[in-house]
């Protein structure tokens, strides 16, 4: 039985920031998922199958403290 892939997306999230907070919230982003490459990134961003419970808690916390709403984070699929 193949296990279901849930798709999520934080695309949402960097649609609430304001223009100056997408540069440092860009890279947090990259260094708590371990990625160099933008293009890797914005992969990740627009598309993170199954991502670690872990991983998406440190990504709610990155956009809270940039004043984003946890529920406006996400985009699942």
């Amino acid at each position: 039985m193949a296990i279901r892939k849930v798709h999520y997306s934080c695309k949402p999230g960097f649609e609430q920031l304001k223009f100056s907070d997408l540069p440092a919230v860009k890279a947090e982003i990259k260094k708590v998922m371990g990625v160099k490459y933008d293009a890797e990134f914005y992969k990740k961003r627009n598309d993170y199958p199954n991502i670690p419970a872990f991983l998406k808690e440190e990504i709610d916390n990155i956009f809270e403290r940039y004043g984003v709403e946890k529920r406006k984070i996400w985009s699942i699929k």
